[in-house]
This record gives C-alpha cells, sequence and structure tokens, in this order.
C-alpha cells in the first residue's frame, strides 16, 4: 500500500513532478531505464499527489529516508513524505 493505494509487490521505476505547493509522485513498470529520455505514461502503474515539506537543513544529495510510516524524498531543502505500508 502506497497513500492507501495497492501496489503490487516488484520494481519499478521512480519520476516526479514537482510544484511548489504539491508533487506527483509515478511509479513506472520500466524500472531499468536512465532518466526520462524514454518514459511512457502508459506504463504508469500507479500516480499519487502529496504535499512537500521545507527541511531545516539541506540535503546535498537526494536521500530516502523513513520516518513515522512514509518514505520520505530529501533533497536540497525539501522533503516529500508518502505513507507506504
Amino acid at each position: 500500500m502506497v497513500e492507501g493505494k495497492t501496489l503490487k509487490a516488484g520494481k519499478y521505476g521512480l519520476f516526479t513532478i514537482p510544484t511548489a505547493d504539491q508533487w506527483t509522485i509515478i511509479f513506472n513498470t520500466v524500472n531499468d531505464q536512465w532518466g526520462q529520455y524514454n518514459y511512457d505514461v502508459a506504463k504508469d502503474v500507479l500516480r499519487l499527489t502529496v504535499k512537500p515539506t521545507t527541511l531545516g537543513a539541506t540535503v546535498e544529495q537526494m536521500a530516502f529516508v523513513v520516518e513515522n510510516g512514509a518514505l520520505v524524498l530529501q533533497w536540497g531543502n525539501v522533503a516529500v513524505p508518502f505513507k507506504v505500508g
């Protein structure tokens, strides 16, 4: 379960569409591509819209942290949590 939606066990590509007020998190069946150059929206299996928050410190390299039942994407001064489990 991701944000209350079913996502079957497996390998997925992870894409995001960030804006100031919300981020779209995308799970795509093509897990071995580099970048978005061959991205195919038809292969998306789950899209979520989540609210970003501001971090107190800057994260130089993208990191994924588990906090309070959520997976949190951290990068720059932004944290993007989405619930898993």
